[in-house]
């Protein structure tokens, strides 16, 4: 379709590419990957730039019985004298178990709606956090679409965990245009991510536990003083 609209660079590439050239290299992927999370990232400023919109989940087991999910948007635009609407698909995922939670969540960071000005807690199940989990299990999956929601004023804060510095996690932060904000090793500042004290990180622990409903007892947690 597109050698048919004349363009000229394709075009050539196919003429001149050897018959036995594939396009499954790393790097090639990379690229692939990039520019489909450019082309997302712009539909979905769109999407949250629109009047309203309404979204559309279908869902298909396939032999391996997980659910295939696909996910478009249908939004209105604004002309200068007119309104259109616009359908778009935004991603295919998938499921192991597709209930409507998992499914509500995923939409939710699909289309950057947060709520409260957070995103849903992250766990690691299993093993040590890598700069490759962080990127693929973090960056990718939460501060990405979090940061095209927000625009130019987003400034990515974590600390200097060894993960948080690989150079993996510093040529995606690079490649994606993130902002990050540094903290020099032995800073005297206090991150504000972190807890000041430990009569802090108590009444976060507490507030925590009273979530998810698990009870204290005086003696499961000894008494914590800062010093």
């Amino acid at each position: 379709m597109r050698l048919s609209c004349g363009d000229t660079n394709l075009k050539e590439h196919v003429e001149n590419t050897p018959l036995n050239a594939e396009y499954f290299s790393p790097e090639i992927q990379d690229n692939i990957k990039i520019c489909g999370n450019i082309i997302q990232d712009d539909l979905v400023k769109k999407i949250n730039d629109a009047k309203c919109f309404a979204v559309l989940v279908d869902c298909s087991t396939d032999i391996s019985v997980t659910e295939q999910v696909s996910l478009c948007v249908r939004h209105v635009t604004q002309g200068d004298r007119s309104f259109s609407l616009r359908e778009d698909f935004l991603e295919l995922f998938s499921f192991k178990t597709a209930t409507g939670r998992n499914i509500g969540n995923h939409i939710l960071n699909a289309v950057r709606i947060s709520l409260g000005g957070h995103t849903n807690l992250h766990v690691f199940h299993g093993g040590t956090l890598t700069g490759v989990r962080y990127r693929d299990e973090i960056l990718d999956p939460y501060v990405r679409p979090y940061a095209g929601a927000i625009g130019n004023d987003f400034i990515l804060m974590d600390d200097n965990a060894q993960p948080h510095r690989a150079v993996v996690v510093e040529d995606y932060l690079e490649g994606h245009g993130l902002e990050l904000m540094e903290w020099p090793a032995q800073s005297p500042d206090l991150n504000p991510i972190e807890p000041r004290s430990l009569d802090e990180l108590e009444q976060g622990l507490l507030r925590v536990a009273s979530h998810f409903g698990v009870r204290q007892h005086e003696k499961s947690m000894p008494p914590m003083h800062s010093g």
